[in-house]
């Protein structure tokens, strides 16, 4: 294991059926739309890859793809991802009493020259600067099932 490996779990609980959350997650290239300021663009590129660019808090951006390799709906969503984050994600949606809990397995190497010369001093802040992003995420996938009529 290299000092860029990271490996992430989120969790979130979601007002809303597993069916509306696969959906609003599935459709990647729209991100930038609601998951601002962490998705500053997004642009489809294939039926089922994505082109991203992310920020966080600290003065840096990453430039990915990511590729929808495995289904299984309304349940799980697999990516794989290559460019400045190599790896591998996974949704996996839950419904719980009329919600949903979201769990999100994100394990990915730093490709970007910065992430992987410094990982071995700052991973902490690296991490941080992860969960900030997944932060924003929850209420703003919230809101925009809501929006979308979840």
């Amino acid at each position: 294991m290299s000092f860029s490996d990271y490996h992430f779990t989120t969790h979130w609980k979601i007002q809303a059926a597993p069916e509306a959350i696969y959906r609003v997650l599935k459709d990647g290239h729209r991100y930038q739309e609601w998951w601002k300021p962490a998705y500053v663009r997004t642009e489809k590129i294939g039926e089922k890859k994505v082109r991203a660019l992310v920020r966080a808090l600290l003065p840096y951006t990453l430039k990915f793809t990511t590729e929808l390799i495995r289904e299984q709906p309304p349940r799980e969503l697999e990516l794989r991802s290559t460019g400045e984050l190599e790896g591998r994600g996974l949704w996996v949606l839950t419904p719980d009493e009329g919600a949903t809990d979201v769990h999100f397995y994100w394990d990915v190497r730093a490709n970007k020259r910065l992430l992987r010369w410094l990982s071995f001093l700052l991973k902490p802040v690296f991490k941080r600067n992860h969960d900030w992003v997944m932060r924003q995420g929850e209420p703003l996938l919230q809101e925009e099932v809501r929006r979308r009529g979840g």
